[in-house]
């Protein structure tokens, strides 16, 4: 906000309370880029910074204390409260923002607002008005993880992992008969180590049902023969964890889920291995593509005849990963050209997905879904991997069997 121009104004909205039924609402998220400017954990606020001159203020429209609200919701923050405890130069109810900018707009000559807010009216015809400029500059800011950001993922990453391993560990000795049972005991276990919630909603897919990219379900029966797919994490001071593992739920993988595994395995820590500042990400995009299509040409289980473009469409179809923070799917550069830098946090997920069709040759891979995923900070010479503590390894996960 210090590249703010002189006579300039930013407005931006919080994120609202949804009503679910009756008198019912959907847990409450802040909007990313409101909570890295603000650190605001109540619903339906408004920002405001100005700068003249030499002076920037900021100011919070917002509920307020409301005696009548917290007896059915709990204790409101206060005007004074806000201003104490997170920093605003004044804070006003919600209500005074529209005279706010009546009796204040005239002053300016710019207004900027994020890509999805709504222009306030009426405005002077002369006021230069921006949707554009803050939401680069927020994604620019973003991309790069400070230390208390960065202890926050740790801390998130820390109780994915354990969370994840509990699961594997009563995964392949057979306790769950159904997927529900295991995104159950995922959420269980980062809320018994005080995690403030899920970041996503997790994916507990087994068999076939791991084919399907974002099988949010979690309802079937697990077979003993299939692989359970569980893709889940947790969120600590909003900042999010995402990882993927595979096991078997007999405990021992078949020959088939054996060779999709360890494909997929080799090429993410291939991706894993190339990461440094300077490296460009479309290369680890392509490394991953090329070992994974040349893997199933290798391996006879595909039609060979067939492209490299089609076959990447077919069997494995999404990108190597992403920016992860604020939110699980943090925005990115704009251009795919972009190279990885220090303090940037990522996601390598390579995943092969083998539904039934004329492509796939050979029909005992058929219904094969594997990902594996982990969370990367990018540094210096290398990537350090921030959830490694699950393990990955086939030895390592038969292993987890009566262990």
């Amino acid at each position: 906000m210090d590249q703010l121009p002189d006579n300039t104004i930013v407005l931006m909205s919080g994120a609202k309370k949804h009503l679910r039924s009756g008198d019912q609402f959907f847990p409450f998220w802040q909007y990313a880029n409101f909570h890295y400017l603000t650190g605001w954990p109540e619903p339906d606020a408004t920002l405001i910074i100005q700068r003249q001159g030499r002076e920037m203020q900021s100011i919070i429209f917002h509920s307020g204390y409301d005696p009548v609200d917290e007896k059915w919701h709990g204790k409101s923050l206060s005007h004074q409260e806000a201003k104490e405890l997170y920093g605003f130069d004044e804070a006003y109810a919600c209500d005074a923002l529209d005279q706010w900018l009546h009796n204040h707009i005239n002053k300016f000559t710019a207004l900027y607002l994020t890509s999805t807010e709504k222009s306030p009216a009426p405005l002077p015809k002369r006021l230069m008005i921006d949707n554009k400029v803050l939401d680069a500059q927020l994604t620019k800011l973003r991309l790069y993880k400070d230390h208390a950001e960065l202890e926050a993922m740790k801390k998130a990453c820390s109780i994915t992992v354990s969370a994840h391993l509990d699961c594997m560990r009563q995964g392949v000795n057979g306790a769950f008969s159904n997927e529900q049972e295991v995104a159950a005991t995922f959420q269980y276990q980062c809320a018994m180590r005080m995690a403030e919630g899920l970041a996503y909603e997790s994916i507990a897919a087994s068999g076939q049902n791991a084919c399907i990219l974002h099988y949010t379900k979690n309802n079937m029966a697990i077979e003993p023969s299939s692989c359970v797919l569980l893709d889940a994490g947790c969120s600590v001071d909003h900042y999010c964890a995402d990882v993927t593992r595979c096991w078997p739920a007999s405990g021992k993988f078949t020959s088939q889920q054996r060779i999709i595994y360890q494909l997929v395995l080799e090429t993410q820590q291939a991706c894993i291995a190339k990461i440094a500042a300077g490296v460009a990400y479309q290369d680890l995009k392509l490394l991953s593509q090329t070992m994974m299509i040349d893997g199933l040409k290798q391996c006879k289980i595909v039609d060979q005849s067939a492209s490299d473009e089609v076959l990447f469409s077919a069997f494995y179809g999404h990108g190597l990963g992403h920016f992860i923070g604020l939110d699980v799917h943090d925005p990115g550069p704009g251009s795919k050209d972009f190279q990885l830098e220090e303090n940037m946090v990522i996601t390598i997920e390579p995943g092969l997905y083998l539904r039934d069709c004329a492509l796939l040759v050979d029909k005992s891979f058929a219904g094969i879904g594997i990902r594996i995923e982990d969370n990367i900070l990018v540094q210096k010479d290398h990537g350090f991997n921030l959830t490694d503590g699950v393990p990955v390894r086939i030895d390592e996960i038969e292993s987890l069997v009566y262990g």
